[in-house]
């Protein structure tokens, strides 16, 4: 059995109308794939998650996919290339959908609540290229999705029933406040985050390891300097932030009065100069991680000095590590919690209306990979990073899905905080009964698949050897009418279909209708040379075929119609050969006959059976 497909090997055939192919629902032979699965297909460099529905309806080696996503993705051309691969999905925790259309959130939100083709559609995300999803003849961008464990996810992704849904919108507030609260506990001194790559402006300030890492520490302070740079660039919306950092206790970085400041375009450059040497004095220190009691400082702030009608966030940065180093005189580091964190967020979202973004700082991928290098594999359990109670917090907070990864990850949140909110919403209704394959679907593959795609392209050759030896008999004849065997061309389009397959008899009626076109009905006063052609027994044999109602072949035999109108292109392609060789003779051996008008030179037409 085959779970990959591609153009050089495989077909495509096209299904208009509903059923079951549709959207992002391909149907494959149940003799390539065992079972229903997720899919990747790939265009032109074009990744597209797609469901895959093992069917008996199709011949092996057959893809059947809609003709509204085959003519998006440009797949009616045979000459495009195409890859498909069945794969497994996983099924996100959480995912932020944007819509790209107007309209109240309330009403999106119940048009995605009410979609009962949300549960179990699949996506591709990738970090480089955004990835859309079709609700309710809606576009909605997928800005993120996530993992259970709170880890970004990547490649093909399933939208589960359990799967938390929320909405990014633009903000319609005038402001945003924002409270940083850094976590300057022990464990952010360990190096273990991947430096990216590319020339650093903050690299004098902040070290590198050799081993291609920084702190955790530094990752945070580099982050919160890129913050920074974004809020500086910004105008329009003003931020106000305040930065705390936090362990057993918290304090105000910045601004160094009390309250929070203003910080964008407009800011003076003494603010930028305060927040970096705030960011500088950011240095871990054993003790004692109290999350609760952070949260509880920042919702003060806010309140004391948020702006009323301002949108109100929480942006908590932390590596959840437990820290707890040995020896007799260290207090260590715990989660202490003055009252149940999530329980207070959930207060303070509710009650306050304000919300919680989380990161987390390292993952336990790169942890790893320090822990081997650095300590022999060895290590302690307050190294390890830890963020299921970050993804608690944001579960109750209704920000965005906790961020789990290096300095390239918080670098891009930081440069859109505060461009909008995101509200969860919910789950996705119970999936709907999929439908039926379309009633008509083997027929349909059985005509496309009838007639290979190497003999539709010596078809077309064969078609346009047709239409090169008209145009050159018509060059020949002139304006004589004693030539006139063959009519003029009304319009640049009208023999375009000369190339068209026929597999059914009324499609090759059709076709041999379009090639009568050529010939004049009933011509008269024609030279010597080609009177005999006017009568050609080939001619007569097109119009038997066209009204012959006897014919042994069914209706749906594809390849039989289309072998029998093979054989008359021919006739006619020689046809076609023998008058232009009459045509050189008559033309050399005729005197030329005074030129006709334009009405008279069409006025056969009117004649035309």
């Amino acid at each position: 059995m085959s779970s990959r497909w591609n153009s050089d090997r495989h077909r495509l055939v096209v299904v208009p109308g509903p059923g079951l192919v549709n959207a992002d629902r391909l149907v494959v032979s149940d003799r390539d794939l065992p079972g229903d699965s997720a899919g990747l297909l790939t265009v032109g460099g074009r990744r597209t998650g797609v469901r895959l529905f093992a069917r008996p309806e199709l011949p092996s080696g057959t893809i059947a996919i809609a003709a509204g996503r085959a003519a998006e993705l440009l797949l009616t051309d045979d000459q495009t290339a195409w890859t498909l691969t069945a794969d497994t999905a996983a099924e996100a925790a959480r995912i932020t959908l944007e819509p790209m259309t107007d309209g109240a959130m309330q009403d999106l939100s119940r048009a995605v609540l009410h979609a009962t083709d949300l549960a179990g559609r699949v996506v591709h995300l990738d970090a480089d290229d955004s990835a859309w999803i079709e609700i309710a003849s809606m576009p909605f961008r997928v800005r993120a999705a996530t993992a259970r464990d709170g880890s970004v996810l990547e490649g093909l992704v399933r939208i589960g029933r359990g799967t938390e849904i929320s909405l990014y919108g633009k903000s319609g507030r005038t402001g945003v406040d924002i409270v940083v609260l850094a976590d300057c506990s022990g464990s952010m001194n360990l190096a273990d985050v991947p430096a990216i790559g590319g020339e650093d402006p903050y690299a004098w300030q902040l070290g590198t390891r050799s081993g291609g890492t920084i702190t955790r520490a530094d990752t945070q302070k580099r982050a919160l300097l890129r913050l920074l740079d974004a809020r500086l660039s910004a105008s329009g919306r003003p931020s106000r932030i305040a930065l705390v950092r936090f362990g057993t206790a918290c304090e105000v970085m910045f601004p160094v009065s009390e309250g929070m400041a203003e910080v964008s375009a407009d800011s003076g450059p003494e603010v930028a100069q305060t927040f970096r040497s705030a960011v500088t004095r950011l240095q871990p220190q054993a003790q004692n991680t109290d999350i609760g009691g952070a949260l509880h400082f920042a919702s003060e702030l806010l309140h004391r000095h948020g702006v009323p009608g301002n949108e109100r966030l929480i942006v908590l940065v932390s590596d959840g590590a437990e820290f707890n180093p040995k020896g007799d005189d260290s207090t260590g580091e715990a989660f202490q919690v003055t009252r149940d964190a999530v329980s207070l967020m959930d207060e303070l979202r509710q009650v306050a209306g304000i919300r919680l973004h989380a990161i987390g700082i390292s993952d336990r991928q790169a942890f790893q990979r320090w822990c081997d290098r650095e300590n022999g594999g060895s290590y302690e359990p307050w190294m390890v990073p830890d963020h299921r109670l970050l993804t608690n917090l944001v579960q109750v907070g209704g920000g965005d899905p906790s961020r789990i990864g290096g300095l390239d990850v918080l670098e891009d949140y930081f440069g859109s905080l505060g461009g909008g909110v995101t509200t969860r919403i919910g789950v996705p209704a119970e999936a709907g009964r999929l439908p039926s394959p379309q009633p008509d679907l083997a027929t349909l593959a059985q005509r496309q698949l009838g007639v290979d795609t190497a003999e539709r392209q010596e078809f077309a050759r064969g078609a346009d050897e047709i239409f090169d030896r008209y145009a050159e008999c018509l060059t020949l004849a002139g304006v004589r009418p004693d030539l006139r065997l063959l009519r003029q061309q009304r319009h640049v389009d009208q023999f375009s279909e000369l190339k068209a397959v026929a597999q059914t008899r009324t499609e090759l009626k059709a076709w041999i209708d379009l090639v009568e076109q050529i010939f004049e009905p009933r011509p008269t006063g024609l030279a010597p040379e080609l009177a005999p052609l006017a009568t050609d027994r080939r001619r007569q044999s097109l119009r038997q075929v066209r009204d012959d109602n006897q014919a042994p072949l069914a209706e749906d035999d594809a390849l039989g119609w289309f072998r029998v109108q093979s054989q008359l292109a021919q006739t006619v392609c020689a046809l076609l050969g023998d008058i232009r060789d009459a045509l050189l003779v008559a033309a050399r051996s005729g005197a030329p006959s005074p030129a006709q008008s334009d009405e008279e030179w069409y006025a056969g037409y009117d004649n035309f059976e």
